[in-house]
């Protein structure tokens, strides 16, 4: 029976996405547009955060090399661009920082950290 709890939360721990943020009443989910979990050296790609519960106009996203684009529901999400470049990040992650505030008007901060790859 040990082994079977065990495997179960092994199995549910692995497929957790690490790209959803959770703060009591609100939320944070990053989608890639390539369907990956991951960005490519010098190719563009389209990051998208989808919010619950948080004003877009007063959060704030930080990472190098990183562009806003406009978004279908502004309310809702929010639309970034990116092409990895060498010269300016430094190792293969991309971390991309998020802030917004809670229902008390504490600051929150969340660190999305992306793989870069070939």
């Amino acid at each position: 029976m040990k082994v079977l709890l065990s495997s179960i939360f092994l199995i549910l721990f692995a497929v957790q996405d690490d790209f959803t943020f959770v703060s009591e009443n609100q939320k944070v989910v990053l989608k890639i547009d390539n369907g990956v979990r991951t960005l490519t050296w010098g190719k563009k790609s389209v990051l998208n955060l989808k919010v619950e519960n948080i004003d877009t106009q007063k959060m704030t996203m930080s990472a190098p090399g990183i562009r806003f684009i406009k978004s279908k529901n502004p309310k809702e999400e929010v639309t970034l661009e990116i092409t990895p470049e060498r010269e300016v990040i430094e190792n293969d992650t991309l971390n991309l920082h998020v802030g917004f505030r809670d229902k008390n008007n504490e600051s929150i901060h969340h660190k999305f950290a992306i793989l870069i790859t070939k």
